[in-house]
């Protein structure tokens, strides 16, 4: 069992994994260098890691797309993506489908009001995003 969220306000992401009895297997944690957030996790099909999509920014950058790959087993990051651009983008689920991974949430970087749909297509292997 995996969870993903934050301990404390600006205390960076924390990633959990518990067995099935619900004894605590791993903690580990992640600093972006601000606030951090996020709302979902999910295991790549293809390898078996942890995908993780959060956010991650402070007062002098916006908020900026992060995937994290962790290690089930240890939960070590192995790999980690940040998706810089001029505005603000928030994530609110992940799903992956083989090779390509779809983030979706809300942008400010795009469209025409304060906040509109964000739907993300990247290649997972290796990590790809789309130009700004």
């Amino acid at each position: 069992l995996y969870a993903v969220g934050v301990q404390e306000q600006d205390a960076g992401l924390v990633i959990w994994s518990w067995d099935l009895e619900g004894a605590l297997r791993w903690v580990t944690s992640w600093d972006g260098g601000g606030t951090e957030r996020s709302r979902t996790i999910e295991i790549d099909p293809v390898d078996g890691s942890l995908l993780v999509a959060a956010n991650a920014g402070d007062s002098a950058r916006d908020l900026d797309l992060v995937m994290l790959r962790v290690d089930p087993a240890s939960g070590e990051i192995t790999d980690e993506h940040r998706w810089e651009t001029s505005g603000d983008e928030e994530i609110h689920d992940l799903v992956v489908d083989g090779d390509s991974g779809y983030l979706v949430g809300q942008t400010t970087t795009w469209g025409e009001g304060s906040h509109d749909a964000l739907v993300v297509k990247f290649g997972m292997r290796p990590w790809s995003f789309p130009e700004e």
